[in-house]
């Protein structure tokens, strides 16, 4: 039974595409979607800012980061390790002919690429796809709206608190940080010296552990971590 356009947009917004994603791949251009599949290797560039508008790229695996950038020239680095995330998805329904940020693999990352036209086509006629769209555009506006408004109530310090927190709340103890510090301080907008005198505290106060050279939360560290945040969300 062939299936519809929404049917595998859907299946690759829900991640539960193949692993090696050529089934769905052709299953997606037999629906009428020329979509390609493209692997990136780590510090390549999936767009810059300022790239022509040309297609939506769907993160099916890898991590990457997007700068963005402020008209009085501040940078703003976010890293994405959940997959599957959509990018150039705000700047096609706000019909910009820009890229408005810059998305840079972080790890070896593979891509899905569905061309503006005719994905503008195929969703005018499949609302179903078209709600799928729009949920992911409201989950990233949420994330980006959580992360400023974090970035305005917390500290520094509490916000690598919480950042730790949450990042081991959804793994598996002991858990072992993939992100390196210099991009940890990228990521929450702290200067690297101050990210690893606020580290080096933490590891004397038994929230953190650093193993291999890398940042590393075993049980005890984790319970200290959640009493951390605890206090800090009781102050709201």
């Amino acid at each position: 039974m062939k299936s519809s356009f929404s049917d595998l947009l859907i299946a690759a917004l829900d991640g539960k595409w193949d692993p090696d994603c050529a089934q769905c791949l052709f299953a997606l251009q037999q629906a009428g979607c020329p979509a390609v599949m493209r692997t990136y290797k780590a510090g390549e560039a999936i767009y810059h800012a300022t790239a022509k508008v040309s297609s939506i790229f769907i993160l099916i695996q890898g991590c990457c980061h997007v700068i963005s950038t402020s008209s009085d020239g501040q940078y703003s680095t976010i890293y994405v390790n959940s997959t599957p995330t959509i990018f150039g998805l705000t700047e096609l329904l706000n019909g910009r002919a820009q890229y408005t940020a810059s998305v840079i693999a972080n790890t070896s990352c593979k891509m899905l690429l569905l061309p503006n036209n005719s994905l503008l086509d195929l969703v005018g006629d499949d609302p179903r796809a078209l709600l799928y769209l729009l949920r992911s555009l409201a989950s990233s506006l949420d994330y980006g709206l959580h992360l400023n408004a974090r970035r305005l109530l917390f500290t520094r310090k509490q916000q690598l608190i919480l950042y730790l927190h949450e990042y081991v709340s959804t793994r598996s103890i002991p858990c072992r940080l993939t992100m390196s510090r210099p991009k940890l301080a990228a990521l929450l907008g702290i200067n690297l010296r101050t990210l690893y005198r606020y580290t080096d505290e933490l590891i004397a106060q038994g929230a953190l552990a650093v193993q291999n050279g890398k940042l590393t939360v075993h049980a005890e560290h984790a319970e200290m971590l959640k009493s951390f945040a605890d206090q800090i969300y009781a102050i709201l």
